[in-house]
């Protein structure tokens, strides 16, 4: 007996052997690290979420999707904790019906579905009773909150940024109900298996899920990809970002969206080390509690993306910084670009049959014809951009005020008439706007000048170059050579006509 209770110890502590050597030489072998506390009160529920050491997701939480095809991985930030003014297990109450979004209406682009989208789901648990009418209305008007906190930061670095979502024929955002199993809203684990299993899954999508639920306030996807590239793993789908009814709104919409589109990487400058920033205030800093940093003061910022703009969200950012040579969210193929025009060249000139002259002088009486060429931000032709112009007197008149479109080589082209005895000196021509972009876009706002010269003089010396004589009762027909102008004359008594008929003294 007491040879088998030692040979017994002896197998139990070569075991343990075993075991602590495959876990020192096997990569993943050792123990996880374990998960943080839950704390449902402000929505930090981790259930369901791994840790991850390794791998895309290093550094936050993956989330193991089954699907037909096998595992997929999916990577999150994990749990945003709810702002001080939200309750999770509170549900934020409709809109009033008096709320409107016409001065937040949504970017029309191509036909509302095709290309990369995001996609809006209203999602809840088969047990819990459906308020997608109830709240249409405020699901409508958070989607366009969205938009407009991309739009409005875009606009700080002098871009123009949108959100393409997949709208209807009128550009209102498609809201479709999802239904999910009793457990499908329990964590966001189950709430991924499912949308994955129902065909949300598309690699052309990301998707704002608005989960009737409250377990969460927001948590959404991410990918460790800090290149600069086309090919950041951030700009393909599927990601999902789903917030929990009590913190409804576009604030938190725009804040899991943010996060679905790459942003706060690790690597940026004012990275808290958990895919947030340190220096607010800004809708990425930490929505659970004051920044680190308070370098952007005014509390506005909290509904906009990244403070001065240097960590992960400008349209133009400067050669050599973070952005320009780090994932820019800015550049995620889901939102709308649009096409920056540039007036590449803006001339005077005179039409002679069909042969454009340029010139930048001209006499009361003639027409002045102006082209505009308009190009990329790339150079290339830009077809299709609605040019407005006015032609402009010496003290500020509008003579002329023209509107063409470009056509497929860039060019457009339009005339003004300077009429006799119009004032003289120098005149100019200004474009006001260059427009060209989906439908509810202005995209660009450009300023282009040129000016002319306008003369109100008469022949100050005619030669008599050849001369015909004819029957008296016949006009003396001749040939005039002017300093500026020629043509055949003919004198009838003592008057001087141009054949063009024309009369000149």
């Amino acid at each position: 007996m007491k040879k088998i209770a030692v040979l017994s110890m002896f197998a139990l502590v070569f075991a343990s052997l075993v075991f602590l050597l495959v876990a020192a030489l096997v990569p993943g072998a050792q123990a996880q690290r374990p998960l943080p506390p839950n704390d449902p009160a402000r929505g930090l529920v981790y259930d369901g979420l791994a840790v991850a050491t390794a791998g895309n997701c290093r550094g936050g939480f993956k989330v193991l999707v089954p699907g037909a095809q096998g595992l997929r991985e999916q990577c999150t930030h994990g749990p945003d904790a709810a702002p001080a003014q939200m309750r999770v297990s509170q549900s934020v109450p409709p809109l009033p019906k008096s709320a409107s979004r016409a001065s937040n209406a949504l970017t029309c682009d191509g036909d509302g579905v095709s290309g990369n989208r995001v996609q809006v789901l209203y999602a809840r648990a088969s047990n819990v009773a459906s308020r997608y009418a109830t709240y249409l209305a405020a699901f409508q008007q958070w989607v366009a909150d969205v938009d407009a906190e991309f739009r409005n930061s875009a606009a700080q670095t002098g871009g123009d940024r949108r959100v393409r979502f997949v709208t209807d024929a009128n550009c209102n955002p498609v809201i479709t109900e999802v239904v999910l199993s009793t457990t499908g809203d329990d964590n966001f684990s189950n709430t991924l298996s499912e949308l994955w299993n129902k065909g949300y899954n598309r690699t052309d999508r990301k998707y704002i899920i608005f989960m009737d639920a409250r377990v969460y306030c927001g948590i959404g996807t991410i990918e460790y990809d800090d290149s600069p590239g086309a090919t950041n793993r951030n700009n393909t789908g599927p990601h999902y970002g789903r917030t929990d009814a009590g913190c409804w709104s576009g604030v938190i919409a725009a804040h899991e969206l943010m996060h679905n589109l790459g942003g706060v990487q690790m690597s940026a400058p004012h990275s808290d080390g958990n895919w947030h920033c340190t220096d607010g205030y800004d809708n990425m800093c930490d929505h659970g509690g004051r920044p680190i940093q308070i370098v952007c003061p005014d509390p506005a910022g909290d509904s906009l993306f990244d403070c001065n703009h240097d960590d992960y969200y400008h349209t133009n950012p400067p050669a050599g910084s973070y952005l320009a040579t780090h994932w820019n969210t800015a550049n995620n193929q889901f939102l709308i670009t649009p096409n920056t025009a540039r007036v590449d060249s803006f001339v005077t000139g005179k039409l002679f049959g069909s042969t454009f002259t340029p010139t930048s002088a001209f006499i009361a009486g003639d027409t002045v014809v102006l082209r505009i060429h308009v190009v990329d931000a790339n150079g290339a032709n830009l077809s299709g951009a609605t040019v407005n112009y006015t032609v402009n007197q010496p003290g500020g008149t509008a003579q002329c005020t023209l509107s063409g479109t470009t056509d497929a080589s860039g060019s457009a082209q339009g005339s003004c008439l300077v009429p006799t005895g119009a004032p003289t000196g120098t005149w100019n021509a200004r474009i006001g706007a260059v427009t060209r972009a989906p439908r509810g876009v202005s995209s660009l706002t450009s300023v282009a000048d040129v000016d002319f010269t306008v003369e109100n003089r008469a022949p100050t010396a005619v030669t008599l170059s050849s001369f015909t004589a004819r029957a008296a009762s016949e006009p003396i027909a001749g040939r005039w050579i002017f300093p500026s102008i020629a043509g055949a004359l003919v004198v009838i008594g003592a008057t001087l006509f141009l054949q063009r008929g024309k009369q000149i003294a």
